[in-house]
């Protein structure tokens, strides 16, 4: 397989991957399309190293994106970090290690807004990705890619809820009512994780209550995503 087909290859399964994450938390799947998410941008950004360095494995580790961005420093993608928000990585990197329950040796707590998290998948798979990258190093081959076939039929799963396509203002649409929902990992317990939902909440909301014992204010969206962190005391 020639690295044009490499790279390809990687950005048809990241966008399998991208779709199956959008239908999962849209479905109240959460933590399993949260997980699918970050292998989503992982396989992009594999694409992009396999163009750039096809003498080079074409290794992201989402936990490691100062490796991923030291390689990117002296290509024309160094600002592409510019282009995603940085909280969104830095929960990925978090949510990436819930793949398997023995990466943690002290309890850890991630949570989101589901519009505000899908928000940003949307952005990075659609503004930054399909923009910037996948144009330039799919040699006319973008009808190989279900995207542009999903994005001309109007498929329902790729517009169900998805302020990039249905052209919806950002902020507006980050600062919705939406679901919340926590993930709490404690590796001394028989039954180490506990996945938390709550009923619809909108951000600009004070005191409220993710599970008992524990709350939280929730700031209106004003750039960056809000990241819900527990304690470690939550049950």
């Amino acid at each position: 397989m020639n690295n044009h087909k490499k790279s390809l290859a990687f950005m048809i399964m990241a966008y399998d991957d991208y779709i199956a994450a959008r239908f999962l938390i849209n479905n109240n799947y959460v933590l399993q399309g949260a997980i699918l998410a970050c292998t989503s941008v992982e396989k992009y950004f594999k694409a992009l190293l396999q163009a750039l360095f096809p003498n080079q494995p074409p290794k992201v580790h989402l936990d490691r994106l100062s490796e991923l961005k030291a390689r990117l420093d002296n290509t024309e993608y160094r600002e592409i970090f510019n282009h995603i928000d940085n909280t969104f990585l830095k929960e990925l990197s978090i949510i990436y290690k819930f793949r398997y329950y023995d990466n943690f040796r002290e309890p850890t707590s991630i949570g989101f807004l589901v519009n505000q998290f899908l928000g940003e998948l949307d952005s990075v798979v659609l503004n930054v990705f399909t923009k910037l990258i996948i144009p330039k190093y799919t040699n006319g081959s973008t009808m190989k890619i279900s995207l542009y076939r999903d994005i001309e039929s109007f498929d329902k799963q790729l517009y169900y809820n998805n302020y990039v396509l249905n052209n919806i203002n950002k902020v507006e649409f980050m600062n919705r009512e939406t679901h919340g929902f926590g993930f709490y990992i404690n590796p001394k317990k028989l039954d180490p994780i506990t996945i938390i939902s709550n009923t619809k909440v909108k951000p600009g909301s004070k005191n409220v209550n993710i599970i008992d014992g524990f709350k939280v204010d929730l700031p209106e969206y004003s750039g960056n995503i809000f990241i819900i962190r527990m304690n470690e005391n939550t049950p």
